[in-house]
């Protein structure tokens, strides 16, 4: 068995960019830069583009908790279908009766790696 380096720091492997890919900081920048642009163009202030951005925002968040429901109902739908419990689905899953509940219910923030769980069981 290879011996680890339990108290050693290990430094993380810098990712291979795609070919032409300019950097991060230069995406920032030119986000920012673009955001102004399109600030002045559409005769705003800062604070009016700030403020925008966060009804935007708490729009998308509402319509995440909608879409959130939606999934849930049809997620509850196939379970029943299959004749599963949520207990079932659980020991099926490795995803924990509880948060099945929530995830039917739309109250949870599952991500996609709970719902690859469910589909590859």
């Amino acid at each position: 068995m290879p011996k680890r380096n339990c108290g050693q720091r290990q430094t993380m492997r810098r990712r291979k960019d795609p070919p032409g890919y300019p950097g991060d900081e230069y995406i920032t920048r030119r986000f920012y830069e673009i955001k102004e642009v399109l600030r002045e163009s559409a005769g705003m202030t800062r604070e009016e583009l700030e403020k925008a951005i966060l009804v935007e925002q708490e729009k998308a968040l509402q319509d995440s908790a909608a879409m959130r429901r939606a999934m849930g109902i049809r997620f509850r739908a196939v379970r029943e279908e299959q004749n599963l419990t949520r207990t079932e689905l659980a020991d099926l899953s490795n995803v924990s009766a509880r948060e099945i509940g929530r995830i039917e219910r739309g109250s949870s923030e599952f991500n996609w790696a709970t719902w690859f769980a469910f589909a590859w069981r």
